[in-house]
């Protein structure tokens, strides 16, 4: 059964700049609400010397609610919704995704244990080999004396990457490690960062 058109939470957007960022494209998606999925689509094109040139020109989001959709599709029709420097395109995807209730989860995950997990290179390497994601931005809250850290780190999905992530922390280090969400960077009430 398909989401009725006006329930709609997924959107197609175009028009990115070259190489464009999680960070770029979610700084103009402030203030709109949170959003449970992204993917900037990557392309190739072959030059004339054989090799690949990769660029990126579309991506994918799906927000938790209609109404956060509804907000970023009319800051793109106002022509309000910029991305590194460049007006972007959104339209509505023909792939309709309903609306599900966020619970208390988001993209964002608050990591508290010891320095030597609880560290940007740990934290990237352990999760390559084990899943794909998508950074918007990592912000590092503490460390103190005991060697004890806390760092924020904001995902491009919550449903593939964040919720993924924490799972394979805990797994792998139960207690040492204190995984929980953060608030949105994109959540209504928030500032451009």
């Amino acid at each position: 059964m398909s989401t009725p058109a006006g329930g709609n939470t997924s959107l197609f957007i175009t028009g990115l700049p070259f190489m464009v960022s999680y960070a770029e494209l979610f700084d103009g998606m402030y203030n709109t609400g949170k959003i449970k999925h992204a993917f900037i689509n990557l392309s190739h094109v072959t030059g004339s010397d054989n090799e690949m040139y990769p660029y990126t020109h579309t991506a994918h989001v799906i927000y938790f609610t209609h109404a956060a959709a509804q907000k970023l599709f009319d800051r793109a029709a106002e022509g309000n919704f910029i991305v590194g420097g460049k007006r972007a395109t959104v339209v509505w995807n023909i792939r309709y995704t309903a609306e599900k209730q966020a619970m208390g989860r988001s993209r964002a995950l608050r990591i508290r244990g010891p320095l030597g997990i609880v560290n940007q290179d740990f934290l990237e390497a352990f999760w390559a080999d084990r899943m794909y994601w998508g950074k918007d931005r990592v912000v590092h809250i503490a460390q103190r004396p005991d060697r004890e850290a806390c760092i924020l780190y904001y995902f491009a999905s919550w449903d593939t990457e964040a919720l993924q992530a924490g799972q394979l922390l805990c797994e792998a280090y139960g207690n040492n490690v204190i995984v929980t969400y953060e608030r949105d960077l994109c959540e209504d009430g928030w500032s451009e960062t």
